[in-house]
This record gives structure tokens, sequence and C-alpha cells, in this order.
């Protein structure tokens, strides 16, 4: 997408390192534009429950930047775009642990949370967008979703007025 405004926060007030990946044409020539600190590491390729090419549908707006790999009307004017799992990126990146994972990745939440908990990988916490307003997906998908995030012992520490973004603490936040 087109706002970064928490990642410069988050390098501006505590030094960190950020990784954003993100494979659409919009949100990349956006970014071009930007003058960004050193610690914003960005990535041409997006997040995924596999590693390859996926196909993206244009949303809905065309004053919007964000794609999506839920396919709907309009998907004829799809694009590919390369994603990578989030253990392999950690692995690409030499990383062992994630302090912060945070995704709106257009519906593909679903299905990266399911890989991230299949696999293990130590979040502290995880901050995400659901999209069930999508008729495609439906509340359903992230009712079963945080009940599963609870199972492996996320704890809900904030919902946004949305009721869309979800922010967690993990069983590994210490």
């Amino acid at each position: 997408g087109t706002d970064i405004s928490f990642d410069l926060e988050l390098i501006r007030k505590f030094g960190v390192q950020v990784h954003a990946f993100d494979p659409t044409p919009r949100s990349l020539a956006w970014l071009k534009t930007q003058n960004v600190p050193a610690g914003f590491h960005a990535h041409q390729y997006g997040v995924a429950a596999c590693d390859g090419m996926l196909r993206f549908a244009p949303p809905k707006s065309p004053a919007h930047v964000s794609h999506t790999i839920v396919q709907r009307a309009g998907s004829e004017r799809s694009i590919w775009a390369p994603v990578r799992r989030v253990a392999t990126i950690m692995k690409d990146l030499g990383h062992d642990s994630l302090d912060i994972l945070k995704m709106d990745v257009e519906g593909a939440e679903y299905a990266v949370l399911h890989d991230v908990l299949e696999n293990s990988i130590p979040v502290r916490q995880l901050c995400v967008e659901f999209h069930h307003r999508w008729r495609e997906i439906g509340v359903s998908r992230t009712r079963e979703a945080i009940a599963t995030l609870r199972a492996h012992g996320y704890r809900i520490f904030h919902i946004s007025d949305s009721g869309e973004e979800y922010s967690f603490l993990g069983p590994h936040s210490g």
C-alpha cells in the first residue's frame, strides 16, 4: 500500500529495522518517490502461504492501490507477482523470530496465519487486518482465525473501531 507511517514511526522511535513486502506496481512506484530511512527495507514480493507466483486481482476502485489474491469480478485485469512464505522470508533474512508481524495482505491473511502457526514461527506481537467484510470471505473465517490464534496462546490487546484490525500478544511475548 501507500501508508508506511507505522513503519516509519517504529524506525524513528526505536531505531529498529523494518522489512516491508509488496509486489504490486502502484505501491512499488509510490515507494520509489519516498525518502525512507536506512532502517526501512522494501522487498518486491508479497507474503503468502506459499513460495512462487500468485495471481493478484486489482482493487475494485481505481482510486485504491492494493491488489488481492482473492479472485473476483474484474480479475481479467489480474497480474502475476512473486510471493514468499513467512518462514522462507525469515530464513532468507537470517531471522529466527519476529518482534512484530503486521499484515494487511488483502484476504491472504487467513492462509498466512495458518502457515505461521503450522510452522511454530515465534511472533511476539501480531497486527492483522481481517477482510471479513468481503463477500468472498465472510465473518466466520475471521472468527475461526481468532479462535485458532487464541488456541495457540495469542491474546487480543486491541481491536480497531472498524472491527477489522486486531492486535495480539503472541505466546512468545515474554
